[in-house]
């Protein structure tokens, strides 16, 4: 969908490397600041995640032309697109359990403050350059 008009890939990818720069940039925010970062406790974690990854552009984009290469124009559209996309939702939220438990083993293995705001600094630091990276890249057409 987005091979078919280059000025909107190139949109896309510009606005996912800014996002990136802006959570970067946000990491690193925190990491000077004497608090460590405020997130949700708990069922609350997982329903903050889900919300974040459920609103995404990405989400929509991915969607609009991923699904649709696997519907058998023979067949009622409707009911292939409903058990692709509970096949998907199934698949992500698998995964983002995994993650927000993840997250939550590794953070109670961090015995200070001062290594999580240290860890911040580092991610904070690695989303920039990747965001930088991205957007150079698709600035130059490299992409």
């Amino acid at each position: 969908m987005l091979t078919a008009a280059p000025q909107l890939d190139m949109i896309a990818k510009t606005i996912g490397s800014l996002v990136i720069i802006c959570i970067g940039l946000k990491g690193l925010r925190g990491a000077r600041s004497a608090e460590a970062p405020s997130t949700p406790a708990g069922s609350a974690k997982f329903a903050y995640a889900y919300t974040l990854s459920a609103l995404h552009p990405g989400s929509f984009a991915f969607y609009a032309a991923f699904l649709q290469q696997f519907v058998d124009p023979m067949r009622p559209a409707h009911l292939q697109l409903a058990a692709l996309s509970a096949a998907f939702l199934f698949v992500a939220v698998l995964c983002l359990l995994l993650w927000v438990f993840g997250v939550q083993l590794v953070q109670a293995q961090i015995p200070r403050r001062q290594s999580l705001k240290s860890w911040s600094k580092w991610e904070g630091f690695i989303m920039v350059v990747l965001g930088f990276g991205s957007l150079v890249t698709t600035i130059a057409g490299l992409v």
